[in-house]
């Protein structure tokens, strides 16, 4: 799935489970000078401005509901419209959720001459639900079976619906196991802006 003509400029969207390391990979490609479009954020500060202190579950159920009324792609496709066709730069997409979304940034990254891969961070639940605890984000389940309930609606069923988190994981170009090294989790990051960078 790699796209894009031989360039400089790359696109490397994120996918992952809860507490998998997404931000933290996408904070790391920042440094390195990526621009950071983070979708979680968006949807998060949303349902912020609705609930309050919404709990996972809630932002689900509010992402449902708004890719019900615009697509499937909608938080993907206003954050790259915001970011412009015509401006330059690697960038790094944080929080895709359906194929959809993979799909409208598969035509921004071929009209905007970019190489594209899609990678996933991903970690043990119990390592995961771990380090969700030790955040301490406002609305982050505290109990592990709620936190694996969430999961297993982010995983979806299949291809269709507004999070199938499984599908696009399966799809990724490359995974990175983040073990919590930070230093792995940088060289596993520089090794993917090469390989992808190779294959634009």
């Amino acid at each position: 799935m790699p796209g894009g003509s031989h360039t400089s400029d790359v696109l490397i969207a994120l996918a992952g489970e809860s507490g998998a390391g997404k931000t933290t990979s996408a904070q790391m490609l920042q440094v390195m000078g990526f621009h950071l479009i983070e979708l979680t954020k968006r949807l998060r500060g949303e349902a912020k401005a609705l609930f309050g202190a919404p709990t996972r579950a809630e932002i689900q159920r509010y992402a449902r509901d708004v890719q019900g009324n615009n697509g499937n792609d909608h938080f993907a496709r206003i954050a790259l419209e915001e970011f412009g066709d015509e401006t330059r730069g690697d960038i790094v997409l944080d929080g895709i959720r359906n194929p959809d979304e993979l799909d409208y940034i598969t035509s921004f990254t071929a009209r905007t001459a970019r190489a594209f891969w899609l990678l996933a961070v991903v970690t043990p639940a119990e390592t995961r639900f771990a380090r969700v605890k030790r955040r301490n984000r406002e609305g982050d389940p505290t109990e592990y079976d709620h936190f694996r309930e969430d999961d297993r609606r982010a995983l979806g069923d299949g291809k269709s619906g507004f999070q199938t988190n499984a599908y696009l994981i399966e799809r990724a170009h490359r995974r990175i196991e983040n073990t919590g090294d930070t230093g792995d989790l940088e060289i596993a990051l520089v090794e993917t802006v090469a390989a992808v960078r190779g294959n634009g």
